[in-house]
């Protein structure tokens, strides 16, 4: 027998489930909310990524987004990806370049400062 929260889309389903393992075992909103918020990130990325499969896209992005200082114990639903997905994906892009985030480039730069203060005093 199926459960409450297993409903027809099966990929959304398995999204679903990936994300609250994720979590250990809980998503914030509501479950209705959630596979909404799914439904609603796959035509997204059904649209803006029509040649990559939004079902694997969309379970990157939940890994990818899991792993990130910041947006990782934040990513509690699927309406935060919609919020804050774009900025998960940049994020992997600078990081796959090479790039410092602006924070990143902040703290380098004082620490460089801190080091040539230092050589100078001593």
């Amino acid at each position: 027998m199926e459960t409450q929260d297993s409903y027809g889309n099966e990929d959304i389903n398995r999204l679903m489930e990936e994300l609250k393992s994720a979590n250990g075992g809980m998503l914030d909103g509501s479950v209705k909310r959630n596979r909404q918020a799914c439904h609603t990130m796959l035509a997204r990325l059904k649209r803006d990524f029509p040649d990559y499969d939004p079902v694997k896209s969309l379970s990157h992005l939940i890994a990818v987004g899991k792993k990130h200082p910041f947006h990782g114990p934040n990513l509690t639903s699927f309406n935060y990806l919609i919020y804050h997905g774009s900025k998960i994906i940049q994020s992997a892009k600078q990081a796959k370049q090479g790039q410092q985030s602006p924070n990143e480039y902040t703290h380098s730069a004082a620490d460089a400062l801190a080091r040539r203060l230092a050589d100078s005093e001593g």
